[in-house]
């Protein structure tokens, strides 16, 4: 979706947008949400961008609430004149998903640009289940000559080049043969053709997290790659052992040539002062190597959201009553931002207890409504 675009077209790599205009019916409001159909449901990958560019002409960049379903996402922060971008990986138990941008502050009115909502395969990033998101803090090609997207990932993940710094070097693959269909989460290729190493095999890989996570700690969910760079000699020896904080994780990985080795690590605490370390075993004849990282914040405790037959009968109403109509989204949740003709129980499901439909000038048949069989006050 391609928010407040004129028309629909196809970008110069094929993926089509869609204009807003079905999905808003309004401009200024303090909640704003965009329903989106994903039939049969499942994971998804969502991505919401934020091009503040003056807009306004207030030279204010604002700062407000981003939501999916029914659930907190992320504070967004806008900025004067760079793109900022939110992603989540996360599992839709209806036929659709709803990405929302809601007020924090008076006079700060919150905006999106652009929403993509993709669909990825059930086995991919399975070590959480679907009681938890994935928030993206980091996408990493280590050595990469640029950024690595679509049409190079059949999912259209971004991949930021990092460069070698202090002892580390960037080393190149001998081939243009790479089959990253190994594993799961299913890495482009691009980002396996090259790798950051050391120049000798008694010196560590270290990678710190500082830019990516925040200083209070947080559980994360981090995706390490690796592809070796050259076909090894027979004598030759690529395992290391995978420290964090100078607990040993991972033992003696051994990349794959013209393949990869996917490991995961889920960590309870991390924060910015986290490092991840590669350290050569003692048979190692080669330095370690990494070719690409993700970074995730797990976050738990999700909702599905308000009780699907209160929902399904305040649809009802809308569509009998247009002046109701401005409210998208889940109804109840999150709690600051219930919509304002309803109240709602504290249920972890919440239901609808009350209807507040005073001066909305309604007139006519009230439609069946008979759904809504937690309703104490109208």
């Amino acid at each position: 979706i391609d928010c407040g675009a004129s028309g629909s077209y196809k970008d110069e790599n094929g993926i089509a947008w869609e204009t807003d205009e079905s999905y808003v019916s309004n401009g200024e409001n303090r909640v704003n949400c965009y329903p989106v159909s994903v039939p049969g449901g499942g994971r998804v990958l969502v991505r919401a961008s934020f091009y503040y560019g003056n807009y306004d002409e207030k030279s204010s960049p604002p700062t407000f609430a981003l939501q999916f379903d029914a659930n907190s996402w992320e504070t967004v922060v806008a900025s004067m004149d760079q793109v900022v971008f939110h992603e989540a990986i996360y599992d839709v138990f209806a036929e659709g998903t709803a990405v929302c941008v809601a007020q924090l502050e008076q006079g700060q009115l919150p905006f999106v640009s652009a929403i993509e909502v993709r669909t990825l395969e059930t086995d991919m990033y399975e070590g959480v289940d679907s009681s938890f998101a994935l928030l993206l803090k980091g996408r990493l090609a280590f050595g990469a000559p640029g950024v690595v997207r679509y049409p190079n990932d059949a999912y259209d993940r971004i991949w930021d080049p990092v460069a070698a710094s202090d002892e580390l070097i960037t080393t190149k693959s001998d081939t243009t043969v790479m089959d990253p269909t190994a594993v799961k989460d299913k890495p482009p290729a691009a980002v396996l053709l090259q790798a950051i190493t050391t120049a000798n095999v008694s010196t560590d890989v270290v990678l710190f997290l500082s830019e990516l996570l925040p200083t209070d700690p947080v559980p994360a969910y981090i995706n390490l790659y690796f592809a070796e760079m050259s076909h090894l000699g027979s004598k030759d020896n690529n395992t290391f052992q995978v420290y964090v904080d100078g607990d040993p994780l991972i033992d003696a990985v051994n990349p794959p040539y013209q393949s990869v080795a996917e490991y995961l690590i889920g960590l309870k605490a991390a924060s910015a002062s986290t490092k991840i370390t590669l350290t050569g075993t003692p048979e190692a004849t080669v330095p370690p190597l990494i070719s690409a990282m993700e970074v995730f914040v797990v976050r738990g405790g999700l909702s599905n959201g308000t009780d699907e037959s209160d929902v399904g009968a305040l649809i009802v109403l809308q569509q009998k009553f247009e002046v109701l109509g401005d409210w998208a989204g889940d109804p109840c949740l999150p709690a600051k931002y219930t919509a304002d003709w309803v109240g709602c129980s504290s249920d972890p499901t919440p239901r609808i207890t009350a209807l507040y439909l005073s001066g909305y000038g309604l007139s006519g048949d009230l439609p069946d409504f008979s759904a809504l069989t937690a309703l104490q006050t109208m």
